[in-house]
């Protein structure tokens, strides 16, 4: 109402003054003076940097263990080296700072007839600013029973959240933290696993599967918000939540699916908000990535095919597939980001050398399907687990 409540008075000026002198019929009349415009509020700088971080494992020959190790750009840091051994899960960016979810084998000691005295798994969480790995901080999680790990990590409002699980007993446990404070959330009696975690503000949500106290063959995908669970799926199934992003304050889970009363494989599912959708066939599918951008989302992991090979693929929001290992006989997708248009996609073949019977593994970060160089020093034995961008 006030555009128009300024047109009129000066329409109004006008008149009064066209009374106070002769009308020249040659002479236009006055305009009146348009409104300026709001100024539109400048956009926020955008990050001027970005760093691809990748994290995972090695194989230490001459140690005779394997180190947590993690890339940046390319360029190899290990944690442990060597020293006991020790794995990166999960990798989480908070402009500069950089959160490492990890297991190091320096838990319970286990007397045991055919391994000997070790330390059990124990969840572990290296923090630090890029440019400074050298003096990352090392937070081990304690108050654990058997063995433990930490398979997630994110960061909000000055905390820490860590998603993870234990081994009071035959069944597992499912656990967070936030900073150090470890919150239970299961009690042991069915088998629980905590797979990973997103917080967004104050809220914090882990994602994972909780099994059927009735039937062990059951369970269900669930959502842990702020402790209190959200099942995604009912009874007479098997499912999981591997991956949770949140946006715009939408929920977004992938993970797997299957019926487990009438049999069949697993299928890929996507939650958002609760709802699920499918995205493949009854083929056998594990999720190990998810990125969303927008509303729109990728999907990384690995696909059965009829020849019994296992490949790594992106499932893409509009219904795209993209195959990442085409040949491969036994391939995982791990892991799966974005830096403008590029897709950053992470792969592990298996194989055995026929010679000496020995497992060999081989990671890759794909960029759009292309190989990245990365420092390696043990080519044979090397898996890839996690990967972000750092934009600062």
């Amino acid at each position: 109402m006030r555009k128009i409540s300024l047109i009129c008075c000066a329409l109004l000026s006008v008149a009064v003054l066209a009374c106070n002198k002769t009308e020249d019929p040659n002479t236009e009349p006055e305009k009146p003076t348009p409104e300026k415009p709001t100024p539109e509020p400048e956009p926020k700088p955008e990050p001027q940097n970005s760093a691809i971080i990748v994290v995972g494992q090695e194989y230490l020959s001459d140690k005779g263990f394997y180190d947590a190790v993690m890339w940046v750009d390319g360029k190899r840091f290990a944690f442990t080296k060597g020293e006991h051994d020790s794995f990166c899960n999960a990798v989480y960016t908070y402009k500069d700072s950089v959160f490492v979810a990890a297991t190091e084998a320096v838990g319970e000691l286990v007397s045991d007839e055919y391994y000997g005295d070790y330390n059990e798994n124990n969840g572990v969480v290296y923090s630090f600013k890029l440019g400074e790995e050298d003096k990352f901080k090392r937070t081990v999680y304690g108050g654990v029973k058997g063995k433990s790990t930490a398979s997630g990590v994110a960061y909000s409002n000055g905390n820490v959240y860590v998603s993870g699980f234990d081994s009071p007993g035959f069944d597992r446990r499912a656990l967070y933290w936030k900073n150090e404070q470890k919150f239970e959330l299961t009690d042991g009696s069915v088998d629980a696993l905590a797979y990973c975690v997103a917080a967004d503000g104050d809220d914090v949500y882990v994602g994972g599967y909780i099994q059927s106290k009735d039937f062990k063959k059951e369970g269900a995908a669930v959502i842990w918000k702020n402790g209190v669970l959200q099942k995604l799926t009912g009874d007479g199934v098997l499912a999981k939540v591997n991956k949770i992003v949140i946006e715009d304050g939408h929920v977004y889970a992938a993970g797997a699916y299957r019926d487990a009363v009438n049999g069949g494989n697993w299928q890929g599912a996507i939650w958002i908000d609760g709802e699920m959708t499918l995205f493949t066939e009854k083929v056998g599918i594990e999720v190990g990535g998810l990125y969303v951008k927008d509303g729109n989302w990728i999907v990384n992991g690995n696909m059965t095919l009829e020849d019994k090979t296992i490949s790594a693929y992106n499932w893409y929001s509009d219904g795209s597939v993209e195959a990442l290992t085409p040949g491969a006989d036994l391939c995982q997708g791990l892991g799966v980001t974005k830096l403008g248009d590029d897709v950053y996609s992470l792969t592990c073949t298996y194989s055995m050398d026929m010679s000496t019977y020995e497992d060999i593994y081989k990671s890759s970060l794909l960029k759009n399907k292309e190989k990245v160089e990365m420092e390696v020093h043990s080519p044979d034995n090397f898996t890839f687990w996690d990967l972000t961008i750092a934009r600062y």
